[in-house]
């Protein structure tokens, strides 16, 4: 298969977006009800996250015209679990 164009990966970055979007909000909901970071369910969701937000990093490199091999090894978003100040202080 060919590489993908540079227009193509903009594309493909765009709609990458909302997913890490809307998997943060999961992590964060999940830290707020009080998951533990050893929950199956916890761990599996930040994999998730993780993945897509180093494969959207990816494709950015792409669309900006940088090529990215593999050799530096992935781009963790976050190399922890995500704390954010707001989390179980959140107004409802």
């Amino acid at each position: 298969m060919p590489p993908l164009t540079q227009d193509q990966a903009r594309r493909v970055h765009d709609h990458l977006g909302p997913m890490v979007a809307s998997l943060t909000r999961l992590v964060v909901r999940l830290e707020c009800v009080g998951y533990l970071p050893t929950d199956p369910y916890y761990l599996q969701a930040t994999a998730a996250r993780n993945a897509v937000f180093d494969l959207r990093t990816h494709t950015h490199n792409l669309a900006c015209g940088g090529k990215w091999d593999g050799r530096q090894g992935p781009m963790l978003f976050g190399r922890e679990r995500v704390s954010l100040p707001f989390v179980g202080k959140r107004a409802v």
